[in-house]
């Protein structure tokens, strides 16, 4: 809303107010879900080609992203290790799935769930980034744990 659709105390009131973003796992095409639940299914079918393709893209789309950004060198080297770190948990994950040829609905939503976390801190460290002449603060708050 436009700061001209609030009476004038609402404006004060909004001075401390505590904002929370929820975001979506990067979408274009292919959408990073579809990634991560196309990976969950090739292991349950023991394609593992498929599934580091999936897992690939998804990596690469995100550091396309990151490179576009304009975030100092540490912060998105932070970010790219998170990611391979994360990435290394769902290969972790997926071995499992690959071994029982068992694609349970909660793995497929732990895994496609990362997409999400990752929009997360991409976006609070743009929003730190561009904060830095302003009085906001941006935290990354992983409600998972």
């Amino acid at each position: 809303f436009p700061s001209s659709s609030f009476p004038e105390e609402k404006k004060e009131e909004s001075k401390d107010l505590n904002l929370g973003i929820v975001v979506s796992a990067m979408g274009g095409k292919p959408k990073v879900t579809d990634l991560l639940l196309n990976a969950v299914t090739a292991a349950s079918q023991r394609q593992n080609d498929a599934l580091e393709s999936y897992l690939s893209l998804v990596e690469s789309k995100h550091i396309n992203c990151l490179s576009t950004l304009p975030l100092d060198s540490s912060t998105s080297t932070a970010l790219i290790t998170k990611m391979k770190n994360d990435l290394q948990d769902i290969r972790d994950i997926l071995r499992t799935v690959s071994l029982l040829k068992w694609n349970a609905s909660r793995i497929s939503d732990l895994v496609a769930g990362y997409g999400e976390t990752w929009s997360a801190q991409i976006l609070c460290a743009l929003l730190s980034h561009r904060s830095s002449l302003t009085e906001h603060t941006f935290l990354y708050l992983d409600a998972r744990r």
